[in-house]
């Protein structure tokens, strides 16, 4: 009988696995190799040098952290590791829109506010031009006075808010000028119902949305409300008329042979392991349940592990053909 252990060359050596008591060959090198169970030894060394090591003797842990951070990551040499790099959220800053940002010495965005009238400069008069030196000039100037030039005025203010209207009241009464002017801008403004059906059509909504709604708590002031709000608010009116369904809760049972209990919803409500009895209640015999392998005799072979070879019996003799260990 011929027994050939692996062989291969010395460069693939490293993705072997070898099994406790198996060798492994290097045919370039004559390196001999012994598995322990968890590794590979070198029995000998032909080289004038000594090989590379497959792993390091003691594993290391190899992690960040600062400005971000990894959970450490085990490396002893024998295959490449990557960390998973997380940012650190800065605490003191909220995600959102801004319009007015602090920036630390890193480049990085630490707080976010938006900007208030406070935060304009004030500029001086004489930088502004073409404004009139007094409030009469408004009412006297004729190219104030134009139907176009007010006309187009009045739609800008339009596409604002209803509140717009109050305003424009004010302004004309300051001025004094036309008495008819509130009407005017009340006939360009219209109906709330015209101003949602001339403004231009948004197909898609998101959280910071708004929506104009009358506060019933608020003598039905008019008021607005985000989609975020109206989303949470509908959330947790529907949840409570809605989908109170609880799945039920069984035992869980690991894999194997069981006898099932249904509810009736469907449901595997209970499960047992399937004897013997269960098995021979349904009219198979005993003797059938189990396989006894036959006691070995000079012609009958029983109890032998053969793991996949041929095995002839001749007089009682066992014979096996060659066992190759195979190349890497």
């Amino acid at each position: 009988m011929n027994i050939q252990i692996k062989r291969g060359l010395q460069e693939n050596v490293n993705t072997l696995t070898l099994k406790e008591g198996e060798f492994a060959f290097a045919k370039d090198t004559g390196n001999l190799y012994l598995g322990n169970g968890t590794d590979k030894i070198l029995v000998n060394s032909k080289t004038t040098t000594a090989p590379s090591a497959d792993k390091l003797t003691t594993a290391r842990n190899i992690s960040a952290t600062g400005d971000v951070t990894a959970a450490p990551v085990g490396f002893d040499g024998t295959e490449d590791i990557r960390l998973n790099v997380v940012l650190n959220n800065i605490s003191t800053l909220t995600p959102g829109t801004y319009t007015k940002m602090t920036v630390d010495s890193k480049g990085r965005i630490t707080a976010g506010s938006n900007i208030t009238i406070s935060d304009l400069p004030s500029i001086p008069t004489s930088k502004i031009t073409g404004l009139p030196s007094k409030l009469s000039q408004f009412t006297n100037d004729s190219e104030f006075q134009t139907k176009a030039q007010v006309n187009a005025a009045v739609s800008a203010l339009v596409s604002q808010a209803p509140e717009t209207l109050n305003t424009l009241n004010e302004l004309a009464a300051a001025l004094g000028n036309d008495p008819n002017f509130a009407t005017t801008v009340s006939n360009q403004i219209g109906s709330k119902e015209n101003i949602l059906k001339n403004n231009a059509e948004k197909t898609s909504v998101v959280d910071n949305d708004n929506f104009a709604i009358t506060d019933s708590a608020a003598s039905n002031a008019t008021k607005r409300i985000k989609f975020s709000a109206l989303k949470a608010a509908l959330k947790a009116y529907f949840d409570g008329i809605y989908n109170k369904y609880v799945h039920p809760a069984y035992t869980p049972k690991a894999r194997g042979l069981y006898k099932i209990t249904v509810d009736n919803t469907g449901h595997i409500s209970a499960a047992e392991a399937v004897t013997k009895a269960d098995i021979t209640a349904l009219g198979i015999p005993a003797q059938d349940t189990k396989y006894t392998l036959p006691t070995a005799t000079t012609s009958v072979l029983g109890g032998v592990k053969t793991d996949g070879k041929t095995i002839a019996i001749s007089d009682g003799v066992i014979s096996v053909n060659s066992i190759d260990g195979g190349t890497f």
